[in-house]
């Protein structure tokens, strides 16, 4: 859950077949700068609801 949401909590919600990709890519607060994570890593740590994106 995300604490800065203007109304309450924002629930993280995330494709169910993120699992399978072995890394992600993130913006790291810059347009310019990126980073990589383990995909495993990341379920681990932000915990997201698996949901179909359509």
């Amino acid at each position: 859950m995300i604490d800065h949401a203007p109304e309450g909590r924002t629930e993280l919600v995330v494709d169910p077949a993120l699992p399978a990709v072995p890394e992600i890519y993130f913006n790291a607060a810059r347009l310019d700068r990126s980073m990589a994570l383990c995909t495993k890593d990341y379920v681990l740590v932000a915990a997201p609801r698996a949901e179909r994106i359509t």
